[in-house]
């Protein structure tokens, strides 16, 4: 019982000396006056229903999100947590290194916040399109195989033994 206790406490110290981990990252560095860009705030073993984003409004402006995953894994007794929030950000003005802003979770009463991200800002569209690529399945454009099927109105089909083949010319010597 001692030896079922003292793993038991083991266990609970493992998983309480995780600290959690918030960061947060850009898809990209730089981008256009016309393009969107996303920002990620991801929390790392730690668990937090919600996330309040601090966004410099003189820079960007917030079009979609947030866009929450959460993610858990036990793998030998070790258990894991990550839970993301993304934002869908358009760029107001032309900057450099603009400091866009940060998040904050509140974990167990204690307020954890992200790092700040930067952006640079440039004129018209700096990412490029990428093309999209999806896995088209080829059956919709093979032919139809054909089927012999019986005439249900008393006709027999023939097999294709049975029909009739073109007659050879014979020759006699």
């Amino acid at each position: 019982m001692r030896a079922f206790l003292l793993l038991f406490c083991l266990q609970v110290g493992i998983a309480l000396a995780q600290q959690p981990t918030f960061i947060a990252t850009l898809d990209h560095d730089t981008v256009g006056i016309e393009d969107l860009v996303s920002v990620t705030f991801t929390l790392l073993d730690g668990d937090a229903r919600q996330v309040e984003p601090f966004f410099d409004d003189q820079w960007v402006a917030v079009v979609g999100g947030p866009s929450v995953s959460s993610h858990m894994s036990v793998v030998n007794g070790t258990v894991s947590r990550k839970k993301t929030w993304i934002y869908t950000l358009r760029p107001r003005q032309l900057a450099d290194f603009a400091d866009i802003g940060y998040a904050a979770v509140t974990i167990n009463g204690e307020i954890i916040e992200s790092n700040h991200v930067a952006l640079t800002v440039v004129e018209g569209s700096y990412i490029l399109p990428q093309p999209v690529q999806t896995q088209m399945d080829d059956f919709f454009n093979r032919p139809f195989p054909q089927f012999s099927f019986p005439d249900f109105w008393g006709m027999p089909q023939q097999s294709p033994r049975q029909q009739e083949k073109p007659k050879r010319p014979t020759y006699r010597l």
